[in-house]
Formats: structure tokens, C-alpha cells, sequence
């Protein structure tokens, strides 16, 4: 593998394939030019001809490579709490990243496809993780492990008291051989069929409590979560930013979205791979 190849995991189903490729396209215009870019995409029953079409139009050399999704049952247990219910099963793709990739791919970044680069996001292949699984960002609105009412099942770990930070599991920098040590992806979903009859929010708060003690806090600038502040920041401030996230159901290519500075780069990126040439 060239040192210079940087590995990014999606997973996506047909709803989200815009996006993700519009995160893909983002990703492009703002890479280091000396650093090649893998895009892995777990998809779940895509349209494989609108797939190679974006691909395509894409507007820098890469690699894409199509995982189908099979390991996942269709009638995986789902989030007790209503505004979950619209998270799919695509979402635990990314337990299976371990077992989809090929094993000499040292360190992937995965993302979900509801985020928008404005920065480059090489230098997160080179983050130190200091021997922890992952790295991530503690979610600003989920800030502890108390918040919320907490995560059910936490009674098992008594050592997850209720001040501990909590990461937000759509940015994740994954160091695959202490993930594979770990055995996080297994575990993470044992916890997840254990917990069915009260699940909250899903995988990540398994990954919250199976990394207790094995995530690394990461730099905020790689998973910005509060997209509504952006034009009012400065632009020195906003400089520093790689990757903002559109958390909530409230996505940034839904009609009643505000109309943004990030809103119009969003569409500028999504007629750039949907527009015939």
C-alpha cells in the first residue's frame, strides 16, 4: 500500500447515495493533491448504474471500490426512541468495516454521508490515537454518559460513571489492528441484540460504552456538529474546519433547510455529479 493512499468508508442505501457522493466530491476539492484518495462505500441494494454514473463525474483521480452489504439481517432491533426510527440498518455497517476491508489497510476514516468537507482531511490519517481503537469527537449536544437519561445497559460497566465524556460515532478514526485486538465490532453488536428491547441510539452508544477507555479525543475541527453557527463565524475561525456534520433529521439538502452558505455548496457539489455532461 503507498504511504501516501488514504482509505475513506462510507456506507450508504439508495436514500443517502446523493449525499454520500456529494461527500465524496467534497472531499476531492479540498485533498492535499499528494495524497490519493480509496473511497470504500458498504452500500445496501444500490442502483449499481447510478452509482458508476456519479462515480464518473467525480472531479479527481481515486479509487471507489462497492461493498455490498450482506451480513446484516433485515430485521435488525431499532432505537426505542421515535426520532431514531429513521436510522436504517446501514448505519451498523460500519461494524463490519474490519471484515469487508482488506486487512492491510492499516487506519480507515470512516464517515456518515450526512457531512460536507470544507477542509482537507489528510492530516487525519496521521492523528495519534496513543493505542486506543478509535478517535472521535465528544458530540455537543450528548455530552456525557449521563445525558440524556443515559445509556441503557450501563448498569454492566460500573466503571461508566455519568460524567464521562460521550464521542459522536459519525466521524470515527479507526486504527484497524487494536479495533481487530478489541474485538469492537462484535461487541458492539452483541450490545446492540442484548439491549433490543431499549435501545436509544443504537450503535453508537455501543460504541460509547464498548471503547470506555479506548477512544482518543480527536480535534473538533474534524467533526463540526453545529452547521447553524457557520456563517456566523469569522473566516479565520471557519478556516480551521475539515468536516461538518448535519446531525438531527433536519439535513442540509431538505427543502425546509435555511438557506446557508453551506446549503449552497451542497447543491453547487450535487448538480456537479448529478448533471449529464
Amino acid at each position: 500500500m503507498n504511504s501516501k493512499d488514504c482509505h475513506v468508508v462510507l456506507a450508504c442505501d439508495s436514500h443517502y447515495l446523493v449525499p454520500a457522493f456529494v461527500l465524496m466530491e467534497s472531499i476531492l476539492e479540498h485533498l492535499d493533491s499528494r495524497v490519493y484518495p480509496h473511497f470504500w462505500l458498504i452500500g445496501d441494494e444500490l442502483d449499481l448504474e447510478q452509482m458508476h454514473t456519479y462515480d464518473e463525474r467525480l472531479s479527481r483521480e481515486h479509487e471507489l471500490h462497492h461493498l455490498p452489504i450482506t451480513l446484516l439481517p433485515h430485521d435488525l432491533p431499532t432505537s426505542t426512541v421515535h426520532f431514531m426510527q429513521r436510522v436504517t440498518r446501514i448505519t451498523l455497517a460500519r461494524l463490519f468495516i474490519d471484515t469487508l476491508l482488506p486487512k492491510d489497510i492499516p487506519r480507515v476514516v470512516y464517515l456518515d454521508s450526512d457531512i460536507l468537507a470544507v477542509g482537507d482531511i489528510a492530516p487525519m490519517f496521521t492523528l495519534p490515537l496513543n493505542g486506543k481503537s478509535i478517535g472521535a469527537v465528544q458530540d455537543p449536544d450528548c455530552m456525557t454518559f449521563g445525558s440524556h437519561k443515559g445509556i441503557p445497559g450501563v448498569e454492566a460497566y460500573p466503571q461508566a460513571t455519568p460524567d464521562l465524556p460521550y464521542f459522536n460515532a459519525g466521524v470515527l478514526v479507526i486504527d484497524r489492528s487494536v479495533w481487530r485486538e478489541h474485538k469492537i465490532g462484535e461487541r458492539t453488536y452483541d450490545y446492540i441484540i442484548n439491549e433490543s428491547a431499549r435501545l436509544r441510539y443504537t450503535d453508537q452508544d455501543a460504541l460509547n460504552l464498548v471503547c470506555l477507555g479506548d477512544w482518543q479525543d480527536i480535534p473538533p475541527e474534524y467533526n463540526m456538529m453545529t452547521p447553524g453557527d457557520w456563517d456566523t463565524m469569522h473566516a479565520i475561525h471557519r478556516s480551521k474546519f475539515s468536516l461538518v456534520h448535519f446531525v438531527g433529521h433536519n439535513k442540509v439538502w431538505a427543502p425546509l433547510y435555511a438557506e446557508t452558505t453551506l446549503a449552497s455548496k451542497y447543491r453547487a457539489y450535487k448538480q456537479h455529479i448529478t448533471t449529464p455532461r
